[in-house]
């Protein structure tokens, strides 16, 4: 279900970035963490649920995005802001390779890096993919 999936992607995340912030929220909340959390921040946002293509079938998708956002200020360089994004593509690789140790099948990763977002104060890697959801909506 879909606290299930939650939880997943939130251990997941704890057990790659254990000193840095999880959240899961909508866009607007999850902006008001970025000052006052520690970084790097994994944020979950509302994700959406794709029933199956068939009939018969428990399988349901969900749509996942992931923002790993790492701190960044108005002023850094091309090469500091470089180190950035491959910190995140790092943070990002090892989330997967974490997934990767679970039950989770997933298809369609896409991982984008940005640059210089909220006034400028981070930088990062947003993450997409689908993860097939087999629970048993009757449990």
């Amino acid at each position: 279900m879909y606290v299930d999936i939650v939880n997943l992607i939130r251990d997941t995340a704890n057990a790659v970035n254990p000193n840095g912030t999880f959240f899961f929220g909508r866009v607007s909340d999850a902006t008001l963490s970025l000052g006052d959390k520690p970084f790097p921040q994994i944020h979950l946002y509302p994700f959406s649920v794709a029933p199956p293509d068939q009939r018969f079938s428990l399988d349901i998708t969900d749509n996942i995005r992931l923002v790993f956002y790492l701190q960044d200020s108005p002023n850094t360089s091309d090469t500091d802001r470089e180190t950035i994004i491959n910190d995140a593509d790092i943070l990002q690789r090892a989330f997967r390779a974490e997934l990767d140790q679970t039950s989770a099948e997933y298809s369609k990763y896409l991982a984008t890096p940005f640059f210089k977002e909220h006034n400028g104060i981070t930088s990062g890697m947003v993450v997409t993919f689908a993860l097939k959801n087999k629970s048993n909506p009757c449990d």
